[in-house]
């Protein structure tokens, strides 16, 4: 059994990992509990906290099971020690589980629990289990060990509340950036979209929990056409939304005369490329031109996804493909251009990875084909219903299942 000065050795290397937890490094319990029994050699170990003040609610924060095949889930015994303490307040220790009724899983009579309560004043905020054989160590063993745990358990509840407050406050500070950018990208949005004789326009943002870096613009430009950049900022939070700014700025600085796509990209690209690079971040853009006189569509791409083009006469679906390097992966990039002539009854959506990317609960993308389709079967809509058809379609797809990225769309039909 631990002397004196052993127990005092592994109590300062549980207390030097403490410390890291204050960070909300949940992987440092891992550490702890694996520790524990090696140094120990006992069966298993694990920490739990409560979800809920009070205790109640409970979630495994980390648990550790020694190499020895069992006959019984260890997981499950141990889910119904933690169970309860969370529930009487009080501790538990059962020098033989097969005694009790409320282990009657486990079928060798061999095993022993000590479930300690980690308690900060009067609120019970964890449980620190430990499981062993209960033939390796004679009665006055167990007892001392016992009181060892205590030890143990008493510095683990010093750890744990200090850990709850760090990620209690982490959480706010988190749900004010969070609440910060959305406000940012919400800011950057188009708010009104311009009126052109000839065509419907459409637009939707649909956002995730966590805010992504989409970035969408309509405008006209000097001489009444139609601009439309779209684009996706690498990254999250606030720094995608301060990027996404600054990459507004650019393209309307660069597109404000008429200029020709992939002369205004290549200027976007000189802009941002000095500080892009140096920080490792890149974003891509698709800067379209639309010409209502002669309804011409230029564009030029960097990096973004293809526009997707249903032709009324066909009734088909095909991408306008023309490959280019992100905004901030190659200094002085000079980008490319291209064009088609769009007819009464034409489509063209300009979309975020986050559409064809959403998922459903069977982990299955949407994917591009099928938003194809579904393009395809509500083309007699005009942009703004459109928008709103495939968003209905898109729910039905994803239904419940959460998405981790914003999906940003935008339409133009010709009308006439």
């Amino acid at each position: 059994m631990f002397n004196e000065f052993r127990q005092t050795q592994l109590l300062y290397r549980v207390c030097s990992l403490l410390i890291k937890a204050q960070q909300d490094n949940d992987e440092v319990f891992n550490q702890i509990v694996a520790l524990l029994c090696q140094e120990l050699r006992v069966t298993g170990s694990s920490i739990w906290i409560a979800t809920h003040q009070g205790g109640i609610g409970q979630q495994r924060l980390a648990f550790f099971q020694a190499g020895e095949k069992l006959s019984y889930s260890l997981p499950n015994l141990d889910y119904q020690a933690a169970a309860l303490v969370f529930e009487q307040g009080n501790g538990l220790v059962l020098h033989n589980i097969h005694n009790d009724e409320n282990f009657h899983e486990a079928k060798r009579n061999d095993l022993w629990v000590t479930a300690y309560p980690l308690k900060n004043k009067s609120e019970l905020i964890g449980v620190f289990c430990i499981w062993d054989n209960c033939n390796k160590r004679t009665h006055q063993e167990r007892e001392n060990f016992v009181s060892l745990v205590q030890k143990v358990g008493s510095e683990l509840t010093n750890g744990l509340y200090n850990y709850k407050q760090y990620s209690q406050a982490n959480h706010k500070r988190i749900v004010k950036e969070l609440e910060t950018a959305r406000r940012i990208q919400f800011d950057l949005m188009p708010k009104e979209l311009p009126v052109l004789q000839g065509i419907s326009l459409g637009v939707r943002t649909i956002p995730a929990n966590e805010v992504g870096g989409d970035y969408l613009d309509i405008f006209l430009t000097n001489s009444k056409h139609l601009g439309i950049a779209i684009g996706d900022v690498m990254g999250k939070g606030i720094p995608a939304a301060l990027w996404m700014a600054m990459t507004k700025v650019a393209m309307r600085t660069a597109a404000k005369d008429d200029t020709q796509p992939h002369i205004a990209v290549s200027q976007v690209n000189s802009v941002l490329f000095p500080d892009l690079s140096r920080q490792g971040i890149f974003v891509t853009l698709l800067y379209a031109l639309y010409d209502p006189y002669n309804k011409t569509l230029l564009f030029s791409n960097a990096g973004h996804l293809p526009p997707l083009l249903f032709r009324s006469k066909t009734q088909k679906v095909e991408p306008l493909q023309l490959k280019g390097a992100y905004i901030g992966g190659v200094e002085n990039k000079i980008y490319q251009i291209s064009g088609v002539r769009l007819q009464k009854g034409d489509i063209v959506l300009f979309y975020t990875d986050g559409l064809i990317e959403a998922l459903n609960s069977a982990q299955k993308q949407l994917g591009v084909e099928k938003v194809a389709e579904l393009l395809n079967s509500n083309a007699l809509y005009d942009a703004s219903q459109i928008i709103d058809r495939l968003i209905v379609d898109l729910g039905q797809f994803t239904g419940d299942y959460h998405q981790t990225d914003d999906i940003t769309l935008a339409v133009l039909k010709v009308e006439e």
